[in-house]
């Protein structure tokens, strides 16, 4: 099993918990962790600081673009952060993993 981790942040806690529920409801997701984070970054030429909140989000490869498609159905910015990150795990997290997802 190849094991993801996708990141993506909004900008409040409801949205957070919203996109993480559907991920998890919809068995796309076996676990998001949510977590406050104040980010900098360069936008249409602009510097911004924002106060925001950062899904980690755990899955397998498989799930992906579905995870991406429905991060986008729900998000609230123009151009959301959708990250991919390939990751190992223990034998017992990939189990549950696959139970979960």
């Amino acid at each position: 099993m190849k094991i993801i981790c996708v990141k993506t942040s909004v900008k409040d806690l409801d949205l957070a918990k919203e996109i993480s529920k559907a991920l998890i409801d919809e068995q796309l997701a076996a676990c998001v962790q949510i977590s406050k984070v104040y980010s900098m970054y360069a936008y249409r030429g602009q510097f911004c600081e924002e106060k925001e909140f950062c899904l980690e989000i755990k899955s397998q490869e498989k799930h992906f673009l579905k995870i991406k498609s429905k991060i986008k159905a729900l998000h609230s910015y123009d151009l959301p952060e959708i990250l991919k990150m390939k990751v190992s795990a223990s034998r017992k997290y990939e189990k549950y993993l696959g139970e979960n997802t």
